[in-house]
């Protein structure tokens, strides 16, 4: 085994303790403050309003669809929607930047597939024996080029923009900066391999079959490797940076926009109110004061 592939099952491993660990985080978060925003998609209506409207409804069921969720989801990930509606120009290099991650990740996940076919002996070749193995072999070569080019040319659009841009320019931090260089990086070494060295992607799909198999990977290939040293350092970065928002998105709308379970008395929410209610205030104010519980505030008040 060479220290390539230690170093990649190193960042896997990081990676998704990394994500783990946010993820945790998100879950054991204190309830948030109700938006009351409508309408909620798992109700299904078009207009503003909800349950509360109706009379007596706490003796009523209700209705929650996961299907009118994935209606509003799938066009909000897939296509940036919210962005699209809000902010036209920065949607403009935002979508081809996600959409091409989309694919690349589309692309991983064939490669894997490849390899996981090849550690059995049916090798993904052009004139393999399976149309199977033909298929992915071809969807494979298609995709792969088609997502790093749509990346790289969406993550040289947002920086002109983080640049150019007045209002986003201030809002952008250092980090900001940092990730879309890191992702150009990443992205023009990738083409640059995949252009120069590896046209049919074989070589990494062998890589990742000796990851699979734990056999030492034998290419020197420099461009390769740099490819994959870099590509392991990001996994290794990725978790620790607000790249993760897509694990948070679905906290915000399910948790945060779309939450309107009742607080019945003696229920789930009701326990996590009385919970939050038992946090110290770290901050200070004329109206409340750093040191004391929540509750506390709420009996001095009379509430």
């Amino acid at each position: 085994m060479t220290s390539l592939q230690l170093l990649m099952y190193f960042s896997v491993i990081i990676c998704g303790i990394g994500i783990v660990r946010k993820v945790l985080k998100y879950v054991r978060m204190p309830i948030h403050l109700r938006w009351e925003l409508y309408p909620v998609a798992h109700e299904g209506k078009d207009y503003g309003g909800s349950y509360y409207e109706e009379v007596e409804w706490w003796a009523k069921s209700r209705k929650r669809s996961v299907i009118d969720e994935l209606k509003f989801m799938i066009p909000e990930i897939l296509f940036i929607r919210a962005l699209y509606n809000h902010n036209r120009k920065l949607w403009i290099a935002s979508f081809p930047f996600h959409g091409g991650l989309y694919v690349t990740i589309c692309f991983l996940f064939l490669l894997v597939i490849g390899a996981v076919i090849q550690t059995f002996g049916v090798p993904v070749l052009p004139n393999s024996s399976s149309w199977f193995t033909r298929l992915l072999y071809s969807v494979t070569m298609i995709i792969g080029p088609v997502g790093f080019i749509t990346s790289l040319l969406g993550c040289i659009m947002l920086l002109f923009l983080r640049f150019a841009d007045r209002d986003l320019k201030i809002n952008s931090t250092l980090q900001d900066y940092f990730n879309l260089f890191f992702i150009t990086a990443l992205l023009i070494c990738a083409l640059a391999t995949w252009f120069f060295i590896d046209s049919s992607f074989t070589l990494t799909r062998e890589y990742i079959q000796s990851l699979i198999t734990m056999k030492p990977f034998l290419s020197r290939n420099a461009m390769l490797k740099l490819e994959l040293i870099i590509f392991a350092l990001f996994l290794i970065y990725f978790p620790f940076t607000h790249m993760t928002h897509m694990f948070a998105k679905y906290f915000t709308y399910h948790k945060v926009r779309w939450e309107d379970e009742p607080n019945i008395e003696g229920g789930k929410i009701d326990a996590h109110v009385k919970s939050a209610l038992q946090h110290t205030i770290k901050w200070n104010a004329s109206h409340v004061p750093t040191g004391k519980k929540w509750s506390e505030i709420f009996k001095e008040n009379g509430e």
